[in-house]
């Protein structure tokens, strides 16, 4: 699980806006690289969104088979 986060008035403290829950999630060892797959059938607005979020947020690519 994965949130997508916002800053709070301060700046100080961080908002837990959405999450997001992988399908699945593997590492390879050769090249230590974590690979976040989503099973798609329909892409929703929701689902877009969160993708964007999570790679601008934190650089965490989806990749999606379906």
């Amino acid at each position: 699980r994965t949130s997508c986060d916002i800053p709070g008035p301060d700046y100080g403290t961080w908002f837990e806006v959405a999450q997001y829950r992988a399908d699945f999630v593997y590492y390879t060892v050769a090249d230590n690289k974590r690979h976040v797959i989503d099973v798609k059938g329909h892409r929703t607005q929701m689902y877009q969104l969160k993708k964007k979020w999570l790679e601008l947020q934190s650089g965490i690519v989806i990749e999606e088979i379906g």
